[in-house]
């Protein structure tokens, strides 16, 4: 009895860890033989529907290695524009190309989500409701359905696929005024990057004109940090590391940048100023111009 006593427990630990005997996972698709499914590829391999998912943070995984051999050193030159560390500074970013391409990356998650509470967003009209799903049968076949690791609820409700996604690096962009004041402001947009010439360009979208836009035209200069922080992960350095990214020095290209009037109007290059200048007074939208003159290490 004391040993069928010890063996309950620990096999429900085992159902629990997905570790139960007579169970194979391959992509999230598992076989269950009578264990209770957790997520929906599993719910519907039970209920005899085809069902294939697909990780919708692949890209995120993928990008998570290192640059070849002899892309490490990348003490490379285009002009004036050179990076300014190599590998072995630790939490870094390799190259410009790299460090653009995660700064697109966004970590997405899909849901059920119920479709009696669904409004119209931004942009969108009653006519843009997405269609919804009673049965797991139903569910399987909705757009975006490949993506969703949740159980289906199938309580009779009707649910569609809701979904969101966030950066998985917060860009910090620094200014200091011709006053001295410095100021900092987060935006979540990702660089360009120009293979030809080695450059790299942020281009924010800035709303607070009075303040790290006019510092930015002032000075002509910006720093952005980009830093990406896993919680998850107990390496120190590279990619997927606890702490990722760079500090990067930008210098501001006026001819390359673009501002909104409040009258809607658009104007370009030295029609906005030049480097010294404060923004007009009708200045709504600012989209500056920074491109990356240098890149050091976090560490």
């Amino acid at each position: 009895m004391k040993k069928s006593k010890f063996l309950i427990p620990v096999l429900a630990l085992g159902l629990l860890a997905g570790c139960a005997p007579e169970t194979t996972c391959s992509s999230c698709s598992t076989t269950t033989d009578g264990i209770e499914p957790v997520t929906f590829a599993q719910q519907c391999e039970e209920a005899g529907i085809e069902f294939t998912w697909v990780d919708p943070n692949a890209a995120i995984a993928e990008a998570e290695t290192k640059p070849a051999e002899g892309e490490e050193d990348c003490v490379e030159a285009a002009g004036t524009l050179e990076t300014s560390y190599t590998a072995e500074a630790g939490g870094s970013y390799y190259t410009y190309e790299y460090m653009v391409k995660r700064s697109g990356l966004k970590y997405a998650e899909y849901y059920w989500a119920p479709l009696a509470d669904w409004t119209p967003g931004r942009g969108e009209t009653e006519d843009d409701k997405p269609t919804g799903a009673k049965t797991i049968a139903e569910a399987a076949e909705l757009d975006n359905a490949e993506y969703v690791t949740a159980l289906f609820p199938n309580d009779g409700a009707e649910y569609y696929v809701a979904t969101y996604s966030n950066s998985i690096a917060t860009k910090v962009f620094i200014a200091t005024g011709l006053d001295g004041v410095t100021h900092t402001a987060v935006y979540n947009t990702a660089a360009s990057y120009d293979a030809e010439t080695n450059v790299a360009t942020w281009m924010p979208g800035i709303t607070s004109i009075e303040g790290i836009g006019n510092a930015i035209l002032e000075s002509g200069k910006c720093d952005v940090i980009m830093y990406e922080y896993n919680p998850t992960s107990n390496d120190k350095v590279g990619p997927g590391a606890r702490n990722f990214g760079a500090r990067m020095e930008c210098e501001l290209n006026v001819e390359a940048s673009s501002l909104m009037l409040s009258t809607g109007d658009t104007i370009t290059g030295t029609a906005i100023g030049n480097i010294g200048d404060t923004l007009p007074e009708n200045a709504y939208y600012y989209h500056p111009a920074l491109e990356v003159v240098k890149m050091y290490s976090l560490g």
